[in-house]
């Protein structure tokens, strides 16, 4: 017996403001991105807990760097599949605009089990990180990398303002 699946239509979702999905793994990523592609726009609040694997690396290719030598800002070739969706759908200005911003309207993030790393930049600014509100970080790769890459865009939206008022 073969088992398949349809991929299904979320265009009729098109009032989704929260969206939370638990236990999710690398190969569900493409469905992730239908549902970003359809309602990452209106999002407010965004939790992902990712189904951490049996090797202890979490949805993520660490190239050939040993999962013992994987420390927060030391997996300079870590590759989170999540991060590149982000980052890459990001860049399209269909789902990013012309900033990158893929969630303008999101005031909530939580995520579980990814890797925030080389990307931490890009993620931050598809993420609309100037304009969180909550983070929520657990059990997360290279928090401390992504968290410098949050307080740029901060200190970025602070002189954005600063400018606006002087002129």
């Amino acid at each position: 017996m073969r088992c398949t699946w349809r991929i299904p239509n979320l265009a009729q979702f098109h009032n989704v403001t929260r969206f939370s999905w638990t236990g999710f793994n690398q190969s569900q990523l493409p469905l992730l991105a239908l549902a970003f592609r359809t309602f990452a726009h209106q999002l407010e609040h965004l939790h992902l807990d990712l189904l951490a694997i049996s090797s202890g690396v979490y949805t993520v290719n660490f190239a050939d760097v040993a999962p013992e030598d994987l420390d927060a800002d030391e997996a300079p070739n870590a590759d989170s599949m999540f991060e590149r969706l982000i980052t890459v759908m990001a860049r399209d200005a269909r789902y990013g605009g012309d900033e990158g911003v893929m969630f303008p309207a999101l005031k909530s993030l939580s995520l579980t089990n990814t890797a925030l790393g080389p990307r931490s930049q890009e993620l931050c600014r598809a993420f609309n990180g100037a304009r969180l509100e909550v983070l929520r970080l657990k059990s997360c790769h290279m928090v401390s990398r992504f968290l410098l890459a949050l307080e740029r865009e901060l200190v970025q939206r602070d002189a954005e303002w600063e400018g606006e008022e002087e002129g």
